[in-house]
């Protein structure tokens, strides 16, 4: 996570009908890889990213990608 908070502290909460909560948390991350580009432009590349919580358990925390740029 990036140290500078965000400019706006606003954070959006959705609560569900059976007791589901969205929360988008304002945030950024940075990331670096290695890039192999040995093979360019017929390869693929991967970059594996964990993502956690400093302050949940696993067993409270459902993380899922949104989008389909995520696999």
């Amino acid at each position: 996570a990036d140290t500078q908070p965000p400019a706006s502290a606003s954070t959006n909460v959705v609560l569900r009908h059976d007791g589901a909560v969205r929360w988008d948390a304002p945030a950024i991350t940075r990331s670096s890889c290695r890039v192999d580009v040995s093979a360019f432009p017929f390869d693929a590349q991967r970059c594996g990213l964990t993502f956690g919580s400093w302050t949940h358990g696993g067993h409270q925390l459902d993380v899922r990608a949104r989008g389909g740029g995520a696999s």
